[in-house]
């Protein structure tokens, strides 16, 4: 999966409040189209998520969301394999760890709006005078 020129691909669960913040964050990026994929409505192949986990460099397991019901009910102290995860991610959109950014090939998880600034993206309100002061990094 890769993000086209001037473009977000953004993996996201409209199902999670954190995911539509971070939706809302880069909706709000000038000059960059945003590529939207609800998991929660279309999910990914196993393809797809074994792309995503080549792409962050990352091993299936970190895909995994440690916070979801799914994972906290039924897999939590047991192991699977690579593809046995792969398997249970496509069944289970809500066992993928989101939001995932793409700008370009680089992909990433996005906690926050200053995930899309360290990725040297101005968004309106986070890098400008109109943000929250308490909430800027110092530069």
């Amino acid at each position: 999966m890769k993000a086209k020129e001037n473009e977000i691909l953004l993996i996201y669960n409209s199902e999670k409040y954190e995911d539509r913040k971070a939706k809302g964050y880069a909706d709000t990026m000038k000059d960059h189209a945003l590529n939207e994929r609800d998991i929660s409505k279309n999910n990914l192949t196993e393809t797809q998520i074994a792309e995503i986990a080549r792409d962050m460099n990352v091993d299936m397991s970190v895909l995994i969301d440690k916070n979801s019901d799914t994972y906290l009910h039924h897999l939590k102290d047991k192991g699977f394999a690579e593809a046995e995860l792969t398997k249970l991610m496509v069944k289970n959109p809500d066992l993928i760890k989101t939001p995932i950014a793409y700008i370009g090939s680089r992909a990433f998880f996005v906690g926050s709006a200053y995930d899309f600034v360290n990725a040297d993206f101005d968004i309106e309100g986070v890098r400008s005078k109109k943000g929250n002061v308490f909430e800027k990094k110092s530069d």
